[in-house]
């Protein structure tokens, strides 16, 4: 919020209500069904051609973990495609990842689209954190006036920045759009033990 405090404004006004939820925030995101994901589903990370199943395969396997599949459904919604297009195509998008789910063999009683909806919309919160773990550095970067913040950016410094502006603007409008913190405060409410404490990964 130093650096980029207007963008982030909305979202620190959500963290005191967010604060008391953590658990609820945790649980929900790692709530089964869970399976293996890309991690860093971005579309510099895709190659499109027709020899490959689908039309399209994925390189950089680096950040893999057991989440929920919406995950990286998320993560390239919000991280790739710009607030517009995102707007105008997430919902077929959606219902086209659980169609083709329940096609594969996933029982559509057990996983519906509704279930499928809103772990999509709850996992624009784990595309926000992805940028927040670059944190620290852009900072420290920000505070030194150097790399991208540098009075003359290199080339490459200055396409960064401009790569994190968008991913700034995106996460945050897809947040707001779906209304993030409702989502978060209608859930069940409980205060456990670790409800107040920094948000992790």
């Amino acid at each position: 919020s130093k650096v980029y405090g207007e963008v982030y404004e909305p979202i620190v006004a959500m963290m005191p209500q967010l604060r008391r939820r953590h658990k609820y925030v945790l649980e929900t995101l790692f709530a089964p069904p869970l399976t293996l994901t890309h991690g860093d589903a971005h579309i510099e990370n895709v190659f499109y051609d027709a020899r490959f199943s689908g039309g399209c395969a994925f390189i950089d396997f680096g950040n893999m973990m057991y989440s929920q599949g919406c995950f990286d459904l998320a993560f390239f919604m919000c991280h790739s495609i710009d607030v517009e297009t995102r707007r105008a195509t997430e919902e077929r998008v959606v219902k086209a990842y659980h169609a083709s789910l329940v096609a594969n063999g996933v029982d559509a009683a057990a996983y519906t689209y509704d279930r499928c909806w809103f772990d999509y919309k709850f996992n624009v919160w784990k595309a926000l954190i992805s940028i927040l773990a670059m944190g620290p550095n852009i900072e420290q970067m920000w505070r030194r006036k150097k790399g991208i913040f540098a009075e003359k950016p290199s080339k490459g410094d200055a396409m960064l920045k401009e790569m994190y502006e968008k991913l700034n603007e995106r996460c945050i409008a897809a947040l707001l759009d779906h209304k993030w913190l409702d989502l978060v405060l209608e859930g069940d409410t409980y205060c456990g033990v670790c409800s107040c404490c920094a948000y992790t990964y």
